[in-house]
């Protein structure tokens, strides 16, 4: 499955080919987190990795999805050094918040946590 491709596409070191893996097939969230890993120093990459996960974490639809989400979120700015990376994380961001503006908890959870 696709999950075990990406894990020999690591090891081997092709981190292209993981990538458009990741883009054309739906992976574990251990995997994305996995890929997530790789391409850390690379905010174009990564932010919208994050996007992904954070919408499959939603889309469970539980307050400890919700927080799960959130912390994610948390984690991808914290990746982020320059004023172009934050643009990239804003544009996410703000997605995410049209995606998932029906579920109430969720806006709640990110407002708490000053996003």
């Amino acid at each position: 499955n696709a999950d075990h491709l990406l894990e020999i596409y690591i090891l081997e070191g092709s981190q292209k080919s993981a990538l458009e893996l990741a883009n054309s097939s739906i992976l574990s969230s251990s995997s994305q987190k996995a890929l997530i890993g790789l391409y850390k120093h690379d905010p174009k990459t990564v932010v919208p990795l994050y996007q992904t996960l954070v919408n499959r974490t939603v889309s469970m639809g539980n307050g400890q999805a919700y927080r799960d989400a959130v912390e994610m979120i948390l984690e991808c700015r914290r990746l982020l050094k320059t004023a172009n990376d934050t643009i990239i994380f804003n544009t996410m961001l703000d997605e995410v918040k049209v995606a998932n503006r029906p579920k109430r908890k969720f806006m709640q959870y990110l407002a708490e946590s000053g996003l």
